[in-house]
């Protein structure tokens, strides 16, 4: 009786401890495969088309709030989805393989493209979701992964800044 008890106990530590590490598991398998000039397997990784509405989504409640078209002039309705476009566009520029692998890359080595330090910490927020939290030029930003099955791990959003600056 004692070494079933025992027994479950231990399996049920196992099996916390491994959900637990599994995120970093997976940032660990990212950042191998980046390292090695693997950026086919970013797609095994990243959901992009959940990436690219969450970020959607975020840009244009900032941008167009709950502008409702039917008040609008027909020339404001063009205007406003060529915005739009624009801001797909973007999008999906941000999430090419490339550009992530560039990101993680930057976080792997605590280093910007630009030779800027980068500080990164790691945090669960909930049980299906990870956070990669780092600032770039005193912005926080995020990245943040989301449970698939029991042990794997993808980059579900890109949280960056939303004020809109101007160029300099």
């Amino acid at each position: 009786m004692k070494i079933r008890k025992i027994s479950v106990i231990v399996l049920v530590a196992a099996v916390s401890f491994a959900l637990y590490v599994s995120p970093y598991i997976a940032l660990h398998n990212l950042f191998m495969s980046i390292k090695d000039e693997k950026i086919s397997i970013l797609n095994y990784f990243v959901e992009p088309v959940t990436v690219e509405n969450n970020i959607y989504n975020r840009y244009s409640k900032t941008l167009f709030g709950n502008v409702d078209e039917s008040t609008l002039d027909s020339n404001a309705i063009k205007l406003k989805r060529i915005m739009e476009s624009s801001i797909k566009f973007g999008i999906d520029v941000i999430v090419e393989p490339e550009n992530i692998a560039i990101l993680l890359e930057s976080l792997r080595t605590g280093k910007t493209p630009d030779g800027k330090k980068l500080y990164s910490s790691y945090a669960y927020e909930g049980f299906n979701r990870f956070v990669i939290n780092f600032e770039v030029d005193e912005k926080p930003q995020q990245i943040v992964f989301s449970r698939r099955y029991l042990l794997t791990w993808i980059i579900t959003d890109l949280v960056f800044p939303t004020e809109l600056t101007t160029l300099q």
